[in-house]
């Protein structure tokens, strides 16, 4: 979601063994492609920019969605493709689900490397990165000093959302979404004890967002299958319904 809830990029596939990328306009209920190659989205701190993986060029690139010219490489991957991508507010920094830390503008290949991470969010301030950890638990990290590692959930998690004025830490926990509160103190972020906030059977497996104020959300959640589509017809002794 953009960082002012008007709109949300998303991508979904192409059909040609990869994604193409889309925009959808909350006010206006119009949904527009940006990109017929593209897939994980992060959007810039004034909603003016996306970064995203391109497939055809294996590449991190950033588009100007005021702008015609085409997207622009900001950075290349060496071998396999990114997961989701998280952008730092200060537009400097991206991380991957790979753990490829890129500097944006440098213009070549990660230049650090960071263990595998669970979709990677950077804090409002740029200077924390929260990610789901290869055991399922929900991390945040100090990521400009690289000093301080907290685990933020107790008995698993995914998909951690900070609010905009970096007071709770959101994440999801089976159908439960939970919530941690956050102190700001002279030795740097104090986290609390996870809370549960509400449950629903959509939060299960499903892709959320927040809006700033953590008021709102959104969740990509499997379509419910249809009951048709589970049963099989058998025909029997079909030839006899043959014309002779």
């Amino acid at each position: 979601m953009s960082h002012d809830a008007s709109r949300v990029a998303l991508y979904k596939y192409s059909g040609i063994g990869g994604f193409s990328l889309w925009l959808f306009d909350f006010k206006r209920g119009g949904l527009s492609r940006a990109d017929e190659d593209g897939g994980f989205p992060a959007w810039s701190a004034d909603d003016r920019q996306i970064l995203y993986y391109s497939y055809s060029q294996s590449a991190l690139v950033r588009k100007d969605l005021d702008s015609a010219q085409p997207a622009e490489v900001v950075g290349k991957f060496d071998d396999e493709p990114a997961g989701a991508i998280g952008w730092s507010p200060d537009g400097q920094f991206a991380v991957t689900n790979k753990g490829q830390v890129f500097r944006i503008g440098s213009g070549g290949a990660p230049p650090g490397k960071l263990p595998p991470l669970g979709q990677p969010r950077f804090s409002p301030d740029s200077k924390w990165l929260a990610y789901g950890s290869a055991d399922g638990e929900i991390i945040a990290q100090d990521f400009a000093a690289a000093r301080t590692r907290i685990q933020i959930s107790n008995h698993g998690g995914a998909n951690p959302i900070w609010r905009r004025d970096m007071k709770e830490l959101l994440y999801i926990h089976g159908p439960a979404l939970m919530a941690v509160d956050i102190r700001s103190t002279n030795a740097g972020l104090e986290f609390g004890v996870p809370h549960e906030l509400f449950t629903s059977s959509i939060l299960k497996n499903a892709t959320c967002d927040a809006t700033p104020d953590g008021q709102r959300f959104l969740c990509l959640a499997p379509a419910p299958s249809n009951p048709l589509d589970d049963q099989l017809t058998v025909l029997l002794n079909w030839r006899a319904g043959l014309r002779r």
